[in-house]
């Protein structure tokens, strides 16, 4: 499955830890006599799309003495924690102004004593604003008691100060290109119209308070994932930020799951009555397909991000990765290694781990097909990253690398009828079929560079995604149908500018197209209507 938010957030990551060199250790039992401890969250989610230009919300200046201090990453009080010792006083978060543009609410330090800023979660509201809420949350407050157990010796009080704004600072501005114009924008004023209610981004910059500007963020958190779940109901899931699993019914109904993390959902699968579900931080959490139960099942260490979770028969298989954050000069994160791990256990205990490639691994860039596996008859595939896929085979859990060709992408028809898989090489990309389970291939026309996906439901019936030359600005994205009588491909429908990138259906085939704003357009009846719209 594919991480599409990460990208776009590790600017964000960058700015709440990235360091240049290494930073010298505090130390507290001489700073706790004059400093306190400032801890805030910074959980790793973005927007869909790169955010140049990001102000650094870990900095804390004195407004006295201008002298600034910046948080660091301090792990041992929970995988979002940052945390720095700073003389007492009272301070500003210079990125931070009111609504009116004024001062912020300012943060109180005292000798010994732990300030607990909060989550700090960044909120895209659509075009080029960005907001910001600041939350207690239970993670936060776990967070919290971890910093007073490790601190305990050098604090004065154990009660901490907790800063809780009482309304969210004002946006800012990040510059970006405009895309929901022109075609989408007509399309968007139109269901506007009909639904007769107000965007969610308009009421997003209307919040009036923290936690309501996070809760309606959380209706609004755009498909992050690209593999999707789908149940028996002809529901698909996908993951997103801020602990949400966006839902869509079968008669084009979206909606959110809250699986109670600020952590990002990076991967979804239906089991049943349930959703059992990956985060960025390395945690499988399952909930019920209404939200109404949760519960944690099992956690691989807050260094992984869990890229996908499938299961096949009886069998669990949890890909999962190390993703190295970008910079702000190069936001986008590399994969540095992998792992798969598995178990048979209903409640996904015992996890075993079956594979891990970092011996000659590449480190690469994440995009649009990193990371996945797939279920053939009697193999499980693990393919997308920058090495051949494994062959996993599902009775002896033997693990093999084909060497012929230099697949990348993989997909397996829904009836495992047929693999098609793609051997990108720029130019002279090529693409293949196998209708032997992968034992053999047979070389077709490919789909015209550059290729972004191809999938067969059948050895005659495939379909591919493709960019215009250009850029995601400047380029289209359009929607190929294979003629196998004349092994070629046809264009049959293209994307209105402004479709950041397709998403699936219940049948993992492309179908809808998100718009950088994160509304939800959908090919139907040979037009496009839009589905959500939340700008």
């Amino acid at each position: 499955m594919k991480i599409q938010w990460l990208a776009a957030s590790a600017a964000l990551a960058c700015l709440a830890g990235c360091a240049s060199a290494p930073i010298e250790p505090q130390d507290a039992s001489r700073l706790s006599r004059t400093h306190g401890f400032v801890q805030a969250q910074f959980p790793i989610m973005g927007p869909i799309d790169t955010l140049p230009g990001l102000a650094d919300t870990t900095v804390l200046r004195n407004p006295a003495t201008r002298a600034e201090y910046k948080l660091r990453r301090t792990e041992a009080h929970g995988p979002n924690a940052h945390g720095l010792w700073v003389p007492a006083g009272t301070y500003e978060l210079p990125s931070f102004k009111s609504r009116a543009g004024g001062a912020f609410d300012v943060v109180v330090v005292e000798s010994g004593r732990i300030t607990d800023l909060g989550a700090i979660l960044p909120i895209h509201f659509g075009d080029d604003e960005l907001g910001t809420a600041i939350v207690q949350h239970p993670e936060v407050a776990a967070s919290r008691a971890q910093a007073v157990a490790a601190l305990a010796p050098h604090l004065t009080q154990r009660d901490p100060l907790v800063w809780q704004p009482a309304s969210p600072p004002r946006a800012s501005h990040v510059p970006a290109p405009s895309s929901d114009k022109g075609l989408i924008g007509q399309i968007l004023v139109a269901h506007e119209r009909h639904m007769n209610s107000a965007p969610i981004n308009a009421r997003l910059k209307a919040a009036s308070t923290n936690e309501e500007l996070l809760r309606l963020a959380r209706t609004a958190a755009a498909p992050g994932t690209d593999e999707v779940g789908a149940d028996r109901d002809g529901n698909v899931y996908w993951g997103a930020a801020f602990g949400q699993v966006r839902k869509r019914s079968a008669t084009g109904e979206w909606s959110s799951v809250d699986v109670g993390t600020l952590q990002a959902i990076t991967a979804v699968e239906a089991d049943g009555e349930q959703l059992v579900v990956g985060t960025d931080r390395g945690e499988i959490l399952a909930v019920s397909r209404d939200g109404g139960s949760r519960r944690k099942l099992a956690s691989l260490g807050a260094q992984r991000t869990i890229l996908d979770i499938d299961r096949v028969g009886a069998r669990w298989f949890i890909i999962a990765a190390e993703v190295k954050p970008g910079t702000v000069a190069l936001p986008s994160p590399k994969v540095l290694w992998y792992e798969v791990h598995t178990t048979t256990n209903e409640d996904l205990s015992g996890l075993k781990l079956l594979h891990r490639h970092d011996q000659g691994f590449q480190p690469h860039i994440v995009n649009g097909q990193h990371g996945r596996g797939e279920a053939g008859v009697k193999t499980y595939f693990v393919y997308g990253f920058d090495a051949q896929p494994l062959q996993i085979d599902l009775q002896s859990l033997s693990v093999a690398t084909p060497k012929t060709p230099a697949l990348l992408w993989l997909h397996v028809a829904p009836d495992r009828s047929v693999i098609s898989a793609i051997a990108p090489g720029g130019a002279l990309t090529k693409a293949y079929l196998s209708t032997d389970q992968g034992s053999t291939w047979q070389q077709i026309d490919n789909p015209p560079y550059p290729v972004y996906d191809m999938q067969f439901e059948s050895p005659t019936e495939g379909h591919a995604t493709r960019w215009t030359r250009g850029g995601m600005f400047t380029s289209e994205l359009e929607f190929m149908r294979y003629d196998a009588g004349r092994n070629t491909w046809t264009v049959d429908h293209t994307a209105p500018a402004g479709c950041m990138r397709p998403l699936r259906n219940a049948q993992r085939s492309h179908q809808f197209c998100l718009t950088r704003g994160g509304s939800v357009l959908n090919w139907v009846g040979g037009t496009w209507k839009a589905e959500f719209v939340a700008n």
